[in-house]
């Protein structure tokens, strides 16, 4: 059953799958042959290394000026470097070093990855809060695509107020994270 994904119980059935599939066969492609109501596991989206385990989320993003800064790493015992957009040098800094371009990067690839039975919701935040849906929407592949062209066309801008954020979030309907 492991090599094959195939679950027969006779020698006379296994020899009748062989003889039709001697030649196509690929032990590399199997898919496991998995009986009813066995777990499969998935590996669970990320954000920034954070695993998003909940069903009902709420993502609460600062898009405030200072996710233009780009933050320089340093070498190896050194502490790195933090460019604002008003210093000289930030032009020449690498475009994907911006906090604003790591975190929409980071979004995608989590936003991509929710299961469809996840509902979930964006909040960002600087000088107010804006929610992208009042209320949790199921993670349908075409709900996360709007989500992600959405979040895409965010320009940072203003001051970071948290609180406000964080008061929009607790009052989205049914939210556990």
């Amino acid at each position: 059953r492991e090599l094959t994904g195939q679950d027969l119980n006779k020698a006379a059935d296994w020899k009748t799958w062989w003889e039709g599939n001697k030649k196509t066969f690929d032990a590399k492609k199997v898919q496991p042959n998995r009986g009813i109501g066995e777990t499969v596991m998935r590996e669970a989206p990320k954000l920034f290394g954070k695993e998003v385990l909940s069903k009902r989320v709420v993502f609460i993003l600062d898009v405030s000026g200072s996710m233009l800064i780009k933050d320089m790493p340093g070498e190896v015992g050194h502490r790195g470097m933090r460019i604002d957009p008003d210093n000289d040098g930030w032009e020449a800094a690498p475009d994907d070093r911006m906090r604003m371009f790591r975190l929409k990067e980071a979004m995608k690839a989590c936003i991509t990855a929710l299961p469809e039975d996840t509902k979930f919701t964006i909040i960002l935040f600087s000088n107010g809060a804006s929610p992208w849906q009042a209320e949790l929407v199921p993670a349908s592949a075409k709900v996360k695509a709007e989500a992600v062209e959405w979040f895409d066309s965010v320009t940072p801008k203003g001051f970071t107020w948290t609180d406000t954020a964080l008061e929009s979030a607790f009052a989205v309907p049914d939210a556990e994270t």
